[in-house]
């Protein structure tokens, strides 16, 4: 019974010590995965933010920060009524309501380059997600300048086409 006991306990000893190599090794691979992820979302054409409940920021890329001038160090903590004004507690809050988790919702707002002052629409794609079993804004922000500037010259083309055969 003894030598059974010693066999257990030695596999239990090899059993232990192939898990433990395994959690090692997913441990030295983790920052270099989170410094790919890191790099693939610094790279993305878009503005990715994400944030509290009350909207601070807890996270951006590179883009978001090249967008808005201003360095990821300052931009994190920042609140989102800091780069649009019309991003108050009420209009979050109302976000939240109005959306569940997991489910996206597109929004068209505005940008603000916080070092010249002007703003120009974006379109934000934003989801509701759940981290530490608290709710975070995970949001990729589209500048849609170009766009608004088409549709509002194919407005003006369509009304004086239709202004020549309506006089």
């Amino acid at each position: 019974q003894f030598e059974e006991q010693t066999k257990l306990l030695e596999q239990e000893v090899a059993h232990r010590a192939v898990a433990e190599k395994r959690l090692q090794a997913r441990q030295t691979e983790l920052p270099g995965r989170e410094a790919w992820f890191r790099q693939v979302l610094d790279l993305a054409p878009d503005g990715f933010y994400v944030s509290d409940e009350m909207g601070k920021i807890l996270d951006v890329n590179q883009r978001a920060c090249d967008r808005i001038h201003i360095q990821r160090e300052q931009f994190i903590g920042m609140y989102m009524k800091d780069i649009d004004p019309d991003w108050t507690a009420e209009r979050i809050s109302a976000l939240f309501e109005q959306i569940g988790y997991n489910t996206p919702v597109t929004v068209v707002t505005h940008g603000k380059d916080l070092k010249k002052m002007v703003q120009w629409p974006v379109e934000v794609r934003t989801v509701v997600l759940r981290r530490n079993n608290k709710p975070h804004f995970v949001s990729f922000a589209r500048d849609i300048s170009e766009r608004v500037q088409m549709e509002a010259a194919l407005r003006e083309s369509k009304d004086r086409y239709e202004g020549l055969f309506n006089n």
